[in-house]
């Protein structure tokens, strides 16, 4: 296994154990995250739905042949949570966990794509 594979894999499994336990904790109603959803203006249900789009979005970084569409969908909750913070006046600084997170996933999705392209031609039997 070369070097780059070991770091894709390695991206791979941070990346992914990161979303499934921020999804997680979405998904066991937080006190301090209900709340801070409410404030934003979301619903329970919403946060439900990020949490478990997250939590499944990160384990499905864990394989290959999907991890690429995996990443772009959870890019996108990357911006809109970006968006959440400034549009409500939380600062620039909270914006960066989302805005790093989204140029990770960026990476691996790059580093992935010739893995969706396999996946994606494959020959049904």
């Amino acid at each position: 296994m070369t070097a780059k594979k070991i770091g894709v894999w390695i991206l791979q499994i941070v990346l992914g154990g990161f979303f499934v336990l921020a999804g997680g904790t979405k998904l066991a109603g937080s006190e301090e995250i209900v709340k801070g959803f409410q404030a934003w203006g979301f619903s329970e249900v919403f946060l439900f739905f990020i949490g478990a789009a997250e939590a499944l979005g990160g384990f499905a970084l864990l394989f290959p042949p999907v991890s690429t569409l995996s990443a772009m969908g959870l890019m996108v909750i990357m911006v809109g949570a970006a968006y959440t913070h400034l549009s409500n006046g939380d600062g620039i600084s909270a914006t960066m966990p989302a805005t790093i997170l989204f140029f990770l996933l960026t990476l691996l999705s790059y580093l992935r794509w010739d893995s969706l392209g396999r996946f994606l031609t494959m020959k049904k039997k």
